[in-house]
């Protein structure tokens, strides 16, 4: 079963957001405006993910969800493990357990902790019909992740609950079309972004429950909002988005190597220049991996499809 049957333009270009903040985010920027994105740049990849699900669960579509997530994940990987043991000297040990425990390597964390969101959340919306239960469970699982000590478990929870309250948010939209109260809804609960605490989901760091959960959920809101309402289309923002996948893997891996380049030829190029070009070549890396390497983009490799 196949879920899509017309990509919206619109989605690519908030994906093409949400990726320029996860790299500005690991970007040399001032710290308020690193918590501020922290707070909510993760989130929206997940809310938006449940946003999309049309609630239809089967385990062809999950064997999909293996080869567009853990197949690239793990291949990424391996090319994560080679390239930052070359040139950093990092514990192969180390990296390879981080690999193999689906814990990730730098941002390759986001990968299975989506697919297994996706996998949870929508089995939960699609053995639940009742609005209430799927509000039930999201609320505990959402309490239970920001409660839970260990790491791993942590983020999957609160990931799962984003992705179920991005999928009731596609049910219930339309009450509100475009009026003042969707659009008041959403901007009470960014009013938390004002207050600074520390978020970190990678690492299972929420703060305060209200704080974090509150702008979280009420940025994407707000940008789904804004994006489709107005259909909201921008060509640069539609090829990342596009190739958000390749964004999200590369975006760490690119620098590294072009620092190392830079450092073995003796160069020191001004960080402005070096910013651009190494922006430059992410982006031609990405557009070559999407249309040479299509296994690193989750489309080519059919592992446990049924033809």
């Amino acid at each position: 079963m196949r879920q899509s049957c017309e990509r919206l333009p619109w989605v690519d270009s908030l994906k093409g957001v949400g990726i320029l903040l996860v790299i500005l985010g690991h970007s040399a920027i001032p710290d308020s405006v690193y918590q501020m994105i922290y707070r909510f740049h993760m989130p929206l990849f997940f809310f938006l993910s449940g946003f999309l699900f049309r609630g239809e669960f089967s385990w062809q579509w999950a064997r999909r969800k293996i080869n567009r997530l853990l197949v690239p994940y793990f291949l990424y990987g391996l090319l994560y493990i080679i390239v930052i043991r070359a040139v950093k000297g990092f514990s192969l040990t180390e990296m390879t357990c981080d690999l193999l425990s689906l814990s990730g390597i730098g941002v390759l964390w986001f990968l299975p902790c989506l697919f297994l969101a996706e996998i949870l959340g929508a089995y939960a919306i699609a053995k639940c019909r009742a609005e209430r239960t799927r509000i039930l469970i999201a609320l505990t699982v959402a309490f239970a992740g920001w409660v839970f000590p260990q790491v791993w478990v942590g983020r999957l929870l609160v990931a799962t609950a984003f992705y179920l309250a991005g999928n009731w948010w596609r049910s219930v939209r339309h009450q509100f079309r475009m009026n003042v109260v969707k659009y008041g809804l959403s901007v009470l609960l960014m009013a938390g972004l004002i207050w600074n605490q520390r978020v970190d989901m990678a690492n299972a760091i929420f703060g305060n429950f209200f704080l974090f959960y509150g702008p979280a959920l009420g940025v994407p809101v707000f940008l789904i909002s804004v994006f489709e309402d107005f259909s909201i289309s921008v060509p640069a923002l539609d090829f990342i988005g596009a190739r958000s996948l390749e964004f999200m893997a590369l975006h760490q891996l690119v620098p590294i190597l072009v620092r190392w380049l830079a450092a073995f030829l003796g160069i020191e190029p001004h960080w402005i220049l070096l910013k651009a070009l190494i922006f430059a070549l992410l982006a031609v890396a990405c557009w070559g991996v999407h249309r040479y390497i299509p296994v690193l983009s989750g489309k080519g490799l059919h592992l446990f499809v049924r033809k």
